[in-house]
């Protein structure tokens, strides 16, 4: 039988224990001489449960929010030790209960010591929707420190946190996600739901699209959508002995300040060739460039050059097609008030008549850096509650 722990002694880890706080044949939860909450698990071979799961990312939440507090070490000690007791609590045979009921007791305190500006923390800034997770949600979550949050019991959609700071020295809540499916709809619904959870001031989008005039656009080129347009609403009808395609006529627009900014960003190429700089791999032979406008959003993979050559009669001035913005823009406008500013930041992967897949990696950095800066150098300018 392994012996009891005692201050002073070393644990299997190597941490030196300050303070046991519970410890069993099971677990074991101890601070340890570096001011920090250690623990052990000592069934199942050292791995924790599957159903541990949820518990340990949720006390990581709980050691998150107590770091946050403004409060001085000493007034967050008694915090990180109940928080610290309550997971052996749970990880010692508590595995039925909720993690938001096991945490209740901690978190009620935490509630208590929060200034009235951390009682708004729940609710996020910014929230990011990115629609492939391989690529896309990857390139935002390269970005910075991120914190995946617990996964709720009435909300199977995964969510990451972080702080994002202003150059005027205002901290951000950001949220992202990717659909667990992909889809135009997928994405409409994630959207809707962040809104009503957690009442950002943006939802951005970012990632990868496909450009349509390949003698003016380069690979990486980042389309900003000033407005979106819903193939759902479109007509197709047969002429010249193929189909043409009518977009509809009352398409999304985009929020007027944001795209002024955007477009003088655009004008100045503000930050872009820094972006391009930083890539680590193989970059394009062209300069990374801007384009504003509208942004077709297809459920279906157009790779067809009539097809191409039908939407750009009828939109002079499209810029790009992809899958899901649309669905996302209608999400914010159709809300509860106040309705979020949507932005769409996607650059080109490839050309609609011409499928490629090398440049998809590189075009999801560059649209991911551009809305980080974007947002950390103009969102005073915005307006939003700045």
């Amino acid at each position: 039988m392994r012996k009891s722990y005692k201050p002073g002694d070393t644990a299997s880890s190597g941490y030196v224990i300050d303070e046991v706080l519970g410890e069993s044949k099971i677990a074991c939860v101890f601070t340890s001489t570096d001011n920090q909450i250690r623990w052990e698990y000592r069934a199942n071979g050292g791995v924790p449960l599957e159903e541990h799961g949820a518990m340990i990312l949720h006390f990581d939440l709980v050691l998150y929010k107590i770091k946050t507090l403004n409060l001085d070490l000493e007034k967050k000690k008694p915090l990180y030790l109940l928080a610290g007791k309550l997971l052996f609590s749970g990880l010692n045979g508590h595995v039925n209960t909720e993690p938001v009921v096991l945490f209740r007791e901690v978190e009620t305190e935490i509630e208590k010591n929060r200034t009235p500006s951390e009682l708004a923390v729940d609710n996020f800034d910014l929230a990011i929707i990115c629609a492939l997770t391989d690529i896309e949600l990857t390139s935002i979550l390269n970005l910075t420190d991120w914190e995946r949050m617990p996964v709720a019991k009435n909300d199977p959609q995964t969510y990451y946190r972080s702080k994002w700071k202003t150059m005027k020295g205002r901290e951000l809540n950001v949220i992202v996600a990717s659909p667990n499916h992909m889809g135009v709809s997928c994405s409409g619904v994630l959207a809707a739901k962040l809104i009503w959870k957690y009442k950002p001031n943006v939802v951005a989008m970012t990632g990868i699209a496909a450009g349509v005039r390949s003698d003016k656009q380069g690979f990486g080129d980042i389309i900003i959508a000033d407005q979106t347009y819903d193939f759902g609403s479109s007509k197709v009808v047969d002429a010249d002995g193929g189909s043409k395609i009518f977009p509809s006529s009352n398409p999304l627009a985009t929020n007027s300040r944001a795209l002024g900014i955007l477009k003088e960003w655009k004008r100045e190429r503000t930050n872009l060739d820094s972006i391009k700089k930083g890539w680590p791999a193989l970059q394009p032979r062209t300069d990374l460039n801007i384009h504003v406008g509208p942004l077709f959003t297809s459920p279906l993979v157009l790779d067809s050059k009539s097809s191409i050559q039908s939407l750009m009669e009828s939109s002079r001035k499209l810029a790009g097609i992809e899958m899901e913005s649309h669905a996302v823009h209608r999400a914010c406008n159709d809300t509860i008030e106040p309705p979020p500013i949507f932005l769409c930041l996607k650059a080109i992967c490839d050309f609609a008549e011409d499928k490629v897949d090398d440049w998809q990696h590189y075009a999801a950095y560059v649209s991911a850096v551009l809305l980080k800066k974007f947002i950390e150098e103009e969102w005073e300018s915005l307006s939003v509650n700045a």
